[in-house]
């Protein structure tokens, strides 16, 4: 991964944790990450389907596990503000 990316998901994640109990700011950042997301996943078509570039396009793939693994975190920390 590149540290830029591995850079972000600390900053993503910190923001998680700083939100923990705001369920407003965990909603903000849940929007804010799905469009991230499909940033990714539009350009994951645009690799594969365009230019049949697959390194890059597993890249992505790798970029996109990680987000959704933060995507849960997201949720399971909107559970717990509800709770």
């Amino acid at each position: 991964m590149p540290a830029e990316f591995l850079l972000q998901q600390m900053q993503w994640r910190e923001s998680v944790e700083e939100a923990a109990n705001q369920p407003e700011a965990l909603a903000a950042l849940e929007r804010r990450l799905a469009v991230e997301m499909q940033d990714h996943y539009a350009e994951l078509e645009r690799r594969l389907d365009g230019e049949g570039d697959y390194a890059l396009a597993a890249e992505l793939v790798r970029k996109l596990m990680f987000l959704e693994r933060l995507r849960e975190e997201i949720g399971d920390a909107l559970e717990r503000s509800d709770a």
